[in-house]
C-alpha cells in the first residue's frame, strides 16, 4: 500500500505465466514465500511469458503478487463484463474498472488513530482475490494516518476523506457509503486481519443469492428480548476459535466488524442510523431493517482475527471506558424499544434449537 511497502529497490522477483492444457494459465512463483497463496488461472493472451517487478520481504512479494493477481481478476470479470470491456479506460489493468466506475466491490474503512492496526489490517488484504476500491474515512487522526494515505500508492485504488473532527463511527460509515463507487459495500473494522484471499469472494457468493440482503463474518443466531445475543448461538470463523462448519449460515444477527451488502439494499434501508450515536447499536438495527425487506442475513466462513474493542476503550479511545459503556446500553435500548415486535428473534430450525438445546446440556 505504503511505497515502503512496495519495496522500490529491493531485489528482482520473477513471476513465469505459462498457458495450460486447458486455455488457462499457470503460475509459478519464484522466490515469493510459501504464504503467498491463492495466485491460480486466467485466460487469453500469449504462451508464456516472464513478468519481473521490484520487491522484497512477504509484504513485498505479497505486493508484486497482489499487483498480477489483479490483472487477472480484472481480466476475468471484463470477459463476463462486456459494458466495461468495452469502455476505453485510462489506468494501470487494477485500476482500470474502478475508474471507469463499475466497481464490483467497495471496502469502507473508518479509522480514528490506531495506525498500527490499520497497516496490519491493509497487508491482510493483501491477496484477495476479488478486485476492490479501498474507502477510507479518517475521523481527524493525529498519530500519522493522514500522511499514510496521502502518500499512498499500490495496486489498490484509494478513496480518501478525512473530517475535520471525530464524530463517530456510524457517520462515518455513512460517509464511506457515499465515498464508495461499487455495486457491493463492505464495511471493515480496522482492527480485523484477513486469513483468506477468498474472504471477499465470500461474501460476494452469499450476496449474489436474490434471498440474502447482508452477509458478514460473526453473528448470533438467536436475539433475547432485550436484543442481546445467545451465546451459544454465536458463530464465526475467527481464527483459532472458529465454530463455523458450513460456508455460510443463516443468522438474526450480523456483527458491525465486518457487513457487506448490495448498494441497493442499502439503499433501500436508508443506510446507517446516525440516531444511535457514536459507536453501538447501529449493526443490529441495519440487519433488523434488512430483514424488515423480507431479506435474509448469513456469516459466511472466512478465517480472520480480531484485535477487540481497544480501537473505542484503550488508551487514545475517543470515548472514555465509563461513557462507552453507558452509550452500549442506551444503543442496546433504543434497539430493543424499536424491534420489540421482532423480538426475541430465532432463525433455526426446530431441529437445530433441539440439538443446541441437547449439546449445550451433555457433560464435556
Amino acid at each position: 500500500m505504503a511505497p515502503q511497502e512496495l519495496g522500490e529497490q529491493a531485489p528482482m522477483t520473477r513471476v513465469h505465466v505459462l498457458h495450460d492444457d486447458h486455455g488457462g494459465w499457470k503460475v509459478d512463483r519464484q522466490g515469493v514465500d510459501d504464504d503467498v497463496q491463492g495466485l491460480h488461472t486466467a485466460r487469453g493472451g500469449t504462451d508464456c511469458h516472464d513478468i519481473e517487478m521490484r520487491g522484497g520481504g512477504v509484504n513485498g512479494k505479497r505486493a508484486i503478487i497482489q499487483q498480477w493477481y489483479l490483472a487477472v481478476e480484472v481480466h476475468l470479470w471484463e470477459r463476463s463484463h462486456p459494458r466495461v470491456r468495452n469502455r476505453h479506460c485510462q489506468g494501470t489493468p487494477a485500476n482500470r474498472v474502478l475508474e471507469c466506475g463499475a466497481a464490483v466491490v467497495s471496502v469502507v474503512i473508518p479509522v480514528y488513530n490506531q495506525l498500527a492496526l490499520t497497516r496490519a489490517c491493509l497487508a491482510s488484504l493483501y491477496g484477495t482475490s476479488e478486485p476492490f476500491e479501498l474507502c477510507v474515512v479518517d475521523n481527524a487522526s493525529t498519530d500519522g494516518t493522514e500522511a499514510f494515505f496521502r502518500g499512498a500508492r499500490g495496486p489498490r485504488s484509494l478513496r480518501y476523506q478525512r473530517n475535520p473532527d471525530n464524530g463517530g463511527l456510524i457517520r462515518a460509515l455513512n460517509q464511506g457509503a457515499a465515498l464508495a463507487g461499487g455495486d457491493v459495500v463492505c464495511f471493515l473494522h480496522n482492527d480485523t486481519e484477513m486469513r483468506d484471499v477468498r474472504w471477499l469472494a465470500r461474501l460476494r457468493t452469499a450476496l449474489a443469492e436474490p434471498s440474502v440482503g447482508l452477509a458478514g463474518l460473526y453473528g448470533a443466531r438467536r436475539l433475547r428480548r432485550d436484543g442481546r445475543y445467545v451465546g451459544r448461538t454465536i458463530v464465526h470463523a475467527l481464527e483459532g476459535t472458529a465454530n463455523l462448519r458450513v460456508d455460510a449460515i443463516d443468522v438474526a444477527a450480523v456483527d458491525g466488524v465486518c457487513l457487506a451488502l448490495r448498494r441497493d439494499v442499502l439503499a433501500k434501508v436508508g443506510g446507517f442510523d446516525e440516531g444511535y450515536g457514536f459507536f453501538h447499536g447501529y449493526d443490529r438495527e441495519l440487519y433488523f431493517a434488512v430483514r424488515e425487506q423480507g431479506l435474509r442475513c448469513v456469516v459466511v466462513n472466512a478465517p480472520f482475527v480480531h484485535h477487540g474493542g481497544g480501537t473505542r476503550t484503550g488508551r487514545d479511545a475517543p470515548v472514555a471506558a465509563p461513557k462507552d459503556l453507558a452509550q452500549r446500553r442506551q444503543a442496546l435500548a433504543r434497539f430493543a424499544a424499536r424491534w420489540a415486535h421482532r423480538l426475541p428473534s430465532d432463525v433455526r430450525s426446530a431441529r437445530e434449537r433441539l440439538a443446541d438445546w441437547l449439546a449445550a446440556r451433555t457433560p464435556r
